[in-house]
Protein backbone atom coordinates (compact mmCIF):
# COMPACT_ATOMS: atom_id res chain seq x y z
CA UNK A 1 0.00 0.00 0.00
CA UNK A 2 3.09 2.32 1.11
CA UNK A 3 4.63 1.74 -2.24
CA UNK A 4 1.24 2.57 -4.08
CA UNK A 5 0.85 5.86 -2.15
CA UNK A 6 4.42 6.89 -2.93
CA UNK A 7 3.16 6.14 -7.07
CA UNK A 8 0.90 8.47 -6.75
CA UNK A 9 1.75 11.33 -4.58
CA UNK A 10 5.16 11.43 -7.24
CA UNK A 11 2.55 11.69 -10.32
CA UNK A 12 0.40 14.45 -8.11
CA UNK A 13 3.44 15.87 -7.13
CA UNK A 14 4.79 16.37 -11.03
CA UNK A 15 1.27 17.43 -11.76
CA UNK A 16 0.98 20.12 -9.19
CA UNK A 17 4.36 21.55 -11.24
CA UNK A 18 2.24 22.18 -14.00
CA UNK A 19 -1.12 22.84 -12.49
CA UNK A 20 0.69 26.00 -10.71
CA UNK A 21 0.38 27.97 -13.61
CA UNK A 22 -3.62 27.50 -14.78
CA UNK A 23 -5.74 29.13 -12.27
CA UNK A 24 -8.50 27.58 -13.79
CA UNK A 25 -6.82 24.40 -13.16
CA UNK A 26 -5.72 25.34 -9.50
CA UNK A 27 -9.03 25.95 -8.13
CA UNK A 28 -10.62 22.43 -9.24
CA UNK A 29 -7.05 20.89 -7.63
CA UNK A 30 -7.73 22.53 -4.47
CA UNK A 31 -11.48 21.82 -4.23
CA UNK A 32 -10.29 17.88 -4.58
CA UNK A 33 -7.03 18.23 -2.46
CA UNK A 34 -8.87 17.68 1.29
CA UNK A 35 -11.32 14.57 -0.05
CA UNK A 36 -9.28 12.97 -2.91
CA UNK A 37 -5.57 13.39 -2.97
CA UNK A 38 -4.47 14.24 0.60
CA UNK A 39 -5.47 10.91 2.23
CA UNK A 40 -3.92 9.06 -0.43
CA UNK A 41 -0.05 11.02 -0.12
CA UNK A 42 2.20 9.23 2.02
CA UNK A 43 4.26 12.39 2.83
CA UNK A 44 1.40 14.91 3.18
CA UNK A 45 3.64 17.58 4.20
CA UNK A 46 5.07 17.78 0.31
CA UNK A 47 1.70 19.48 -0.41
CA UNK A 48 2.77 22.92 1.84
CA UNK A 49 5.00 24.68 -0.98
CA UNK A 50 2.47 23.92 -2.96
CA UNK A 51 -1.04 25.28 -0.57
CA UNK A 52 1.74 28.09 0.34
CA UNK A 53 2.25 29.13 -3.20
CA UNK A 54 -1.73 29.20 -3.63
CA UNK A 55 -1.86 32.07 -0.86
CA UNK A 56 -0.33 34.34 -3.23
CA UNK A 57 -2.76 37.21 -4.14
CA UNK A 58 -2.77 36.30 -7.88
CA UNK A 59 -4.67 33.51 -7.23
CA UNK A 60 -7.70 35.08 -6.80
CA UNK A 61 -9.41 34.83 -3.37
CA UNK A 62 -11.52 31.76 -3.98
CA UNK A 63 -8.32 29.98 -4.11
CA UNK A 64 -6.75 31.69 -1.43
CA UNK A 65 -9.72 30.04 0.99
CA UNK A 66 -8.51 26.51 -0.70
CA UNK A 67 -5.29 26.67 -0.36
CA UNK A 68 -6.17 27.96 4.03
CA UNK A 69 -8.59 25.03 4.09
CA UNK A 70 -5.81 22.32 3.08
CA UNK A 71 -3.28 24.39 5.11
CA UNK A 72 -5.23 24.20 8.05
CA UNK A 73 -5.59 19.85 7.31
CA UNK A 74 -1.79 19.98 7.70
CA UNK A 75 -1.29 21.68 10.63
CA UNK A 76 -4.88 19.77 12.13
CA UNK A 77 -3.50 16.19 11.20
CA UNK A 78 -0.34 16.02 10.40
CA UNK A 79 2.11 18.16 12.71
CA UNK A 80 2.55 21.22 9.90
CA UNK A 81 4.53 24.12 11.53
CA UNK A 82 3.31 27.00 9.82
CA UNK A 83 3.44 30.32 11.56
CA UNK A 84 1.93 32.19 8.17
CA UNK A 85 -1.11 30.48 8.28
CA UNK A 86 -3.00 32.93 10.84
CA UNK A 87 -1.55 36.16 9.11
CA UNK A 88 -2.67 34.98 6.20
CA UNK A 89 -6.18 33.83 7.56
CA UNK A 90 -6.55 37.36 9.36
CA UNK A 91 -5.34 39.06 6.17
CA UNK A 92 -8.13 37.72 4.19
CA UNK A 93 -10.50 38.68 6.59
CA UNK A 94 -12.54 41.86 5.06
CA UNK A 95 -16.31 43.12 4.95
CA UNK A 96 -16.98 41.95 1.64
CA UNK A 97 -15.73 37.90 2.21
CA UNK A 98 -18.67 38.12 4.75
CA UNK A 99 -21.72 39.17 3.01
Amino acid sequence: MKQLQRLYQEVWLKTLAKVATKKALIKRTLSDLPQMILPNFAEPLLLADFLLACLDDSHGLQNQVLALKGLFLLLQNHGLDCPQYYMKLYGLLKPQIVK
